[in-house]
């Protein structure tokens, strides 16, 4: 027969075992009105849920998980001065986890990180002098960053393999950086506005792709790659534009085409099997091509007012190509 102590002591096990069950399950849900708040929320545990509103000045939101995590964070800001700050850190067990954050004011910030495998990361802003960082560590994961508006920074790393990374910037004045490290990574930028800087980089791997549209004054591009089968784009419409390319490996292939006025192209290439193309239509475009290695293949395509071109080979069974037309 169990006595009262024992009994206790179970309905005591039940208890906490309970409350372990609702602390893996946890849901947090915060909503702000007004000037000066904060909210900080931190979850350990699996299959915990949060989300934070606010509407004012000088707010700030902060979220955290830890442990094995199988979750989605959602933070939301209207007004003034706010700050987003979000982090998954994960045991290595988690699966399927997403931070979103979205901003509409002004000097906002957005932070996130993530050491999870498999998981999205969303950072939507719009209004002014806003920036957004993503860091991500492990593999499959999927980082995007959305900005419309005026002075916006952004800036993107990748540590793992089969990491996607996207930037999107609408307005003036805006900046996006990228980087990825180890294998099979795929980066993409696209901006349309004025004075807009573009920095992609990829480390060591294979079958990478990098990607960079700009539209817009007075915008710069430049791509670095490391590895096997990478390829690199860079397409810039408007004026002053300045595109940089760079590949490291064998079996790269790099493309450059430009359509305004003032811009100049530059690409360099060593391994093997590579191939460079720079198309220009405009005015007063310089185009520069280099490649050391074997079976390469450099082309220019001019076709303006002011053009220059020059190609240098080093290696066994190199093709060069110019055509310049004028008007």
């Amino acid at each position: 027969m169990i006595n009262y102590i024992t009994r206790g002591l179970l309905l005591a096990t039940l208890c906490v075992a309970a409350q372990t069950v609702r602390a893996q399950e946890n849901t947090s849900t915060v909503a702000q009105t007004g000037n000066d708040n904060l909210t900080t929320v931190t979850q350990v545990g699996e299959r915990n849920q949060a989300a934070a509103e606010q509407i004012g000045d000088d707010n700030s939101i902060e979220q955290l998980q830890s442990g094995q995590i199988s979750s989605k964070v959602l933070a939301f800001q209207k007004g003034n001065s706010n700050v987003i700050t979000q982090q998954q850190l994960g045991d290595g067990a988690d699966l399927i986890n997403q931070l979103e954050a979205t901003q509409t004011g002004n000097e906002n910030k957005i932070d996130q990180t993530q050491k999870v495998v498999g998981n999205l990361g969303v950072a939507t802003q719009t209004g002014n002098q806003n920036n957004a960082i993503q860091y991500q560590y492990g593999r499959g994961n999927e980082a995007s960053t959305e900005q419309t508006g005026n002075l916006n920074y952004s800036e993107q790393q990748q540590f793992g393999n089969f990491n996607v990374a996207t930037i999107s910037t609408t307005g003036n004045s805006n900046s996006a950086y990228q980087e990825q490290y180890d294998l099979s990574n795929r980066a993409s930028i696209t901006q349309q506005g004025n004075g807009n800087l573009a920095t992609q980089y990829q480390g060591t791997g294979s079958e990478n792709k990098a990607d960079i549209y700009q539209e817009g004054d007075d915008n710069i591009g430049l791509q670095i790659q490391e590895g096997a089968n990478n390829i690199a784009s860079l397409t810039q419409v408007g004026n002053a534009n300045a595109s940089l390319q760079m590949q490291f490996g064998n079996g790269n292939e790099a493309s450059t085409s430009q359509h305004g006025d003032g811009n100049l192209a530059f690409q360099y290439q060593e391994g093997m099997a590579n191939a460079a193309t720079i198309d220009q239509d405009g005015n007063n475009n310089t185009a520069v091509q280099a490649q050391l290695g074997d079976f390469n293949t450099a082309q220019v395509w001019q076709g303006s007012n002011g053009q220059s071109s020059a190609i240098l080979q080093v290696g066994n069974n190199n093709t060069a190509t110019v055509r310049q037309d004028h008007p």
